[in-house]
């Protein structure tokens, strides 16, 4: 299984980490875009910083950070505002999801073409989750963009503003292997092995069902036709509601879904429920 889990910082992520993290203060922000981009420089990695600020605001913001300002390839931090970094739908502010992957692709070519060890960006991520609209296809895009990242020399810091996004940053932060303390119950993401469509962990009580539902609507369309399997030997807590969900959408998305566990609850309840789309099968030992 691919590693994943919860972090109290951004350095150590190596060689590669998608992190999810809601941040409260640009301070912050800076401090774990710094510990995530020192450790690329030190990796051999081709390093991007990324916000909605201009470009000199963004140099100098890297600049106060004294382990990033005296390393020896500060120079060569790539610095864009989120304008640039990301394609967008014409004549909207809503990025697009399938373009941005393709320009994650070439970066990472380009980065190995130029002799670097991989690509990483830390990036600030609130310009494009503001809206509904937004963050419909920015789940497309970290879903997708996960996908990529479980099997190539790449990754990214998707940090979110949580004094502006409040509890809807959950929506976008669960689909990250890694996350910070207390930034989301559960995470739901890619794994590294072909024959497991997503990885499902933490727990999904009823404070979360808003969250998940969101995230099931958008991801389900994304994944596979027909039989999905899933990995939830790390999933500690589910309710019959939310399986009851995910077997409604799974019936209107045309798929069936085997969650791998061996959580006793929620065999009792798939079997209770008479589930017709949601199945639960024990991980092999």
């Amino acid at each position: 299984m691919r590693a994943h889990g919860v972090r109290l910082s951004a350095a150590g992520l190596l060689p590669f980490g998608h992190l999810g993290w809601g941040y409260r203060g640009r301070a912050e922000f800076l401090c774990r875009a710094g510990e995530y981009l020192l450790d690329g420089l030190n990796r051999g990695q081709r390093v991007a910083f990324v916000a909605e600020q201009s470009v000199d605001a963004l140099r100098a913001e890297l600049a106060s950070v004294d382990a990033l300002r005296t390393h020896p390839g500060f120079a060569g931090i790539d610095v864009l505002c989120a304008a640039d970094y990301y394609p967008f739908h014409p004549g909207t502010d809503v990025l697009d999801a399938y373009a941005a992957l393709d320009r994650y692709r070439a970066a990472v070519d380009d980065a190995i073409s130029a002799g670097h060890t991989g690509f990483r960006a830390a990036v600030d991520v609130t310009a494009v989750a503001r809206t509904v609209e937004q963050r419909d296809e920015l789940t497309v895009l970290e879903y997708l963009v996960d996908q990529e990242m479980a099997v190539r020399p790449f990754s990214a810091l998707c940090a979110y503003d949580l004094d502006e996004l409040a509890d809807v940053g959950a929506e976008l932060l669960c689909l990250h292997p890694f996350v910070g303390e207390r930034m989301t119950s559960y995470q739901l993401h890619a794994d590294d092995d072909p024959a497991v469509a997503a990885v499902l962990s933490g727990e999904i009580d009823q404070s979360a069902m808003d969250v998940f539902s969101s995230t099931l609507r958008r991801v389900l369309p994304l994944t596979p036709e027909g039989a999905l399997r899933v990995d939830a030997t790390r999933l500690e807590f589910i309710t019959h509601r939310q399986l009851m969900l995910l077997d409604e959408l799974a019936e209107q998305h045309g798929r069936s879904v085997t969650l791998v566990t061996d959580q006793r609850v929620a065999t009792r309840l798939t079997n209770l429920l008479a589930l017709r789309h949601v199945s639960v099968l024990a991980p092999s030992r």
